[in-house]
């Protein structure tokens, strides 16, 4: 049910939808990956991560963005509540009872707060490289 409602839904619903469908894809690309028994296989970083990252991301397109109508600070708690479904989603997938706290504890913290500054400072000075070739449309700030 709750497919048919992202799916047909607001912009805030296919946001959902698409935020839920990469998380489904980042975790059946790293299928055989996850296995806790076999560390080398991890892939780095591990779906929540790369998951929360993409998160942050879109939250800094919301925020610098209202026309899109998803406030930035509720879409961040959506999409760590999304990730989460998601994982279950994954485990009926799998046929298994997911074990979800370690996403909890991605979702749950800062730490992307620093990644994300050193990525604003690099692109402040990569970014007028760029402006010479900007043909239309935006080039992010």
């Amino acid at each position: 049910m709750k497919a048919i409602q992202y799916s047909f839904g607001d912009n805030i619903s296919t946001t959902k939808t698409v935020l839920f469908s990469t998380y489904i894809l980042f975790r059946l690309f790293d299928f055989t990956e996850w296995d806790d028994l076999n560390q080398d296989k991890k892939s780095h970083p591990e779906p929540p991560i790369r998951m929360h990252w993409l998160s942050c991301t879109l939250y800094e397109i919301f925020l610098k963005r209202p026309v899109y109508k998803y406030d930035a600070n509720f879409f961040i708690k959506d999409s760590s509540k999304i990730i989460v479904e998601a994982e279950i989603a994954f485990g009926h997938i799998k046929g298994e009872v997911p074990d979800v706290r370690g996403i909890y504890d991605v979702v749950s913290s800062n730490f992307h707060l620093k990644y994300l500054q050193t990525i604003k400072d690099k692109w402040k000075t990569i970014r007028p490289h760029l402006v010479i070739h900007k043909r239309g449309g935006n080039l992010a700030d």
